[in-house]
């Protein structure tokens, strides 16, 4: 409903403005994620292992950015015990010097084998961005116990 009132928001102002969005909704109890993708990255499943952390794109499907297009589907996922979640936006990863997917494979090999700690993860994960970039950046990592 949040997305569909946004994307309205930006349709009825007559502009070319759009925005990428990321909902989730994260069911503690069963370890339940369900999200959906309005033009944005999928967040990163962090999994522990005695040598630190594994990553895996969690599988969604991405609808087009608000402002764009209305059509957005959710898709639930099953969380490994003592999982993490990490949602980052495109800023992180996105430079004028390299393009998405060489940023999106760089911060998966850091995040491979990292401690399984969240501020760890945070810390190194925020370290990739050269800092030089008008574009924004958002990290937000989520542990599910």
């Amino acid at each position: 409903m949040p997305s569909w009132r946004a994307s309205a928001w930006l349709d009825g102002n007559d502009s070319d403005r759009f925005a990428t969005a990321l909902v989730v909704h994260i069911d503690v109890p069963t370890r339940t994620a369900t999200v959906a993708s309005a033009g944005h990255l999928a967040p990163a499943l962090l999994s522990p292992t005695p040598t630190g952390t594994v990553p895996s794109a969690l599988e969604l499907e991405t609808g087009p950015p608000l402002g764009i297009g209305q059509e957005w589907h959710d898709r639930s996922t099953q969380l490994p015990a003592d999982a993490v979640l990490f949602l980052f936006t495109d800023g992180l990863v996105e430079t004028r010097v390299d393009d998405i997917d060489e940023g999106v494979r760089r911060l998966g090999e850091l995040l491979e084998g990292l401690p399984f700690d969240a501020r760890t993860i945070l810390h190194s994960a925020l370290e990739l961005h050269p800092g030089e970039d008008e574009d924004d950046v958002a990290v937000l990592v989520a542990h599910v116990p």
